[in-house]
């Protein structure tokens, strides 16, 4: 977007959100196995009932610092936008507020991590789907706005 909006946003094509392989959750069943059909159930089930995918800052429930800084989310993936491609979940990103992005693309904030639930199907069965997605990276800082962030990851580069 142009520079003098005044809520400037980035997008990013193609981002990869999860792999095929075997994984150890920090909650949850001992070992999370996905497959490339388990994650062909993912991609039909949440296109299926999600509008959107929010893209959250970590795992926490409380998304502290998008509340202090007035986001509703970080970013968004639309379902349609989702596919598998040689053992990766892949999605293009959207409305990513300028300073999550300036982060993501200074390599900071670098790995995506899908959430999952089991939502109620248009059929009346009841599915997994991705309902959330998180971005990764080293431990968050010891800060309390997006903008502390951006001006600490800008002094080491």
């Amino acid at each position: 977007m142009a520079s003098d909006d005044p809520l400037p946003t980035r997008d990013f094509r193609d981002v990869e959100v999860c792999k095929v392989g075997v994984w150890h959750p920090f909650i949850g069943p001992p070992d999370w196995v996905v497959t490339d059909e388990y994650l062909a159930t993912l991609v039909a089930n949440t296109r299926a009932t999600a509008k959107r995918i929010p893209l959250k800052i970590g795992h926490n429930f409380e998304q502290a610092l998008l509340v202090g800084d007035g986001l509703p989310d970080a970013g968004r993936f639309a379902p349609d936008s989702l596919r598998i491609e040689g053992g990766s979940l892949r999605a293009d990103l959207s409305l990513v507020p300028g300073k999550v992005g300036a982060v993501i693309e200074a390599g900071n904030w670098n790995s995506f991590s899908i959430e999952t639930a089991y939502v109620d199907l248009p059929d009346g069965n009841v599915g997994e789907a991705i309902v959330a997605v998180a971005l990764l990276g080293a431990d968050l800082p010891a800060v309390s706005s997006l903008d502390e962030i951006v001006k600490r990851y800008a002094r080491a580069r």
